[in-house]
């Protein structure tokens, strides 16, 4: 599956800007939605951040987890 990001803080607008993670790593989205994932310098481990999936009835927040390995 595919995750594509439509929103940052709830605005569109939003798009093309970079999200920190918990471990300092970096999410670039793009404005089609896409995101890449930059690891801190020398760094391997798990890295964390939440997003909030929400449509016209409720939300639920999710923690992505991205292993980092070399």
């Amino acid at each position: 599956d595919t995750l594509t990001i439509t929103a940052v803080n709830g605005d569109p607008d939003n798009l093309d800007q970079a999200i920190s993670t918990s471990e300092g790593g970096t999410i670039t989205v793009s404005a089609d939605g896409s995101f890449d994932y930059t690891p801190p310098t020398d760094w391997t481990g798990d890295d964390e951040f939440d997003i909030t999936i929400s449509d016209a009835i409720t939300s639920i927040t999710v923690t992505i987890v991205i292993r980092v390995t070399s």
